[in-house]
């Protein structure tokens, strides 16, 4: 019921749909997830999407918000997946996935788990944005380096990212986002073309938004 549901709004609004189905593992609990041998799963991770065979997996913790939660937020990827590994070479396509930026990867599958965890999102956020804490989004492109209380921030902050696109820009700017990935290797030049603004200007200007919304 949740997969149906997140699907028919996520393909709605990404203008993206697939007739294949994508294998999909429900797990009971973190300790029966972290026993699979479909990947590696470190403590902390709710799910995960492996875009080589277009496999995603979660587990149950015995909430109902939790599951809407992370089986959203993993189903995203796989709509991200499908546009940008999909096709002719896709085993060549899979190696740049590590280029794509993680505050657009993660904070897209953020946005749209809108309404589910909103709380966590406005005060990690809103602390950073009044207090002058925001990590530069060119920082943001990949989270290795960021320390562990930060994490949370980046992929929050990844959400906002997706909201201030959305008011700003138009709702549209999402789908052509996505789609414009899939011939770029870079955010400046992808943001060029969606918005007119190289990745730095996108970031004082997306700043600015968070500012004055909390102002």
């Amino acid at each position: 019921e949740i997969l149906e549901r997140s699907y028919r709004r996520i393909s709605s609004s990404l203008r993206v749909d697939w007739t294949e189905r994508r294998p999909f593992f429900l797990y009971g609990s973190v300790n029966d997830m972290q026993q699979s041998n479909i990947v590696e799963v470190g403590d902390g991770t709710g799910g995960v999407t492996e875009a080589f065979k277009d496999r995603f997996m979660v587990y149950h913790d015995g909430s109902r918000q939790w599951l809407d939660d992370v089986t959203t937020h993993e189903l995203v990827h796989v709509f991200q997946y499908a546009v940008l590994v999909s096709g002719f070479w896709r085993s060549a396509r899979i190696l740049k996935a590590i280029v794509y930026p993680l505050w657009m990867m993660e904070g897209m599958a953020e946005h749209f788990t809108h309404g589910l965890d909103d709380t966590t999102e406005e005060y990690y956020v809103r602390d950073a944005a009044t207090s002058g804490r925001l990590i530069p989004l060119w920082k943001l492109e990949h989270f290795s380096h960021l320390k562990p209380h930060e994490v949370t921030l980046a992929y929050k902050s990844g959400a906002t990212v997706m909201d201030f696109v959305a008011t700003q820009y138009g709702s549209e700017k999402l789908e052509q986002m996505v789609k414009l990935f899939e011939s770029r290797f870079e955010s400046s030049g992808m943001l060029q073309e969606l918005v007119g603004l190289d990745i730095f200007g996108f970031d004082r200007k997306w700043r600015e938004y968070l500012v004055e919304k909390y102002r």
